[in-house]
């Protein structure tokens, strides 16, 4: 587990304890580790493969900034 998801992670346990598994602290810190999760599971995939083409970059990253099923 990379050390960001380890900060996540401590963030969300900390939130929930002080302010609640339900307050908008912890919600937040919730899709922090989320992302976090994610982005180390795109690391290990990227550096796995051979490297993308630059219009598979380009769709991948227009699923990630929300452009759904058009973009594939």
């Amino acid at each position: 587990m990379a050390e960001a998801m380890y900060s996540a992670r401590a963030r969300l346990n900390a939130n929930q304890r002080h302010h609640g598994p339900n307050s908008p602290q912890a919600d937040a810190s919730r899709l922090d580790l989320r992302a976090a999760k994610l982005a180390d599971a795109i690391k290990r995939e990227a550096e796995a493969d051979p490297p993308l083409s630059a219009e598979q970059r380009a769709r991948l990253a227009a699923l990630l900034q929300g452009g759904g099923s058009n973009a594939a």
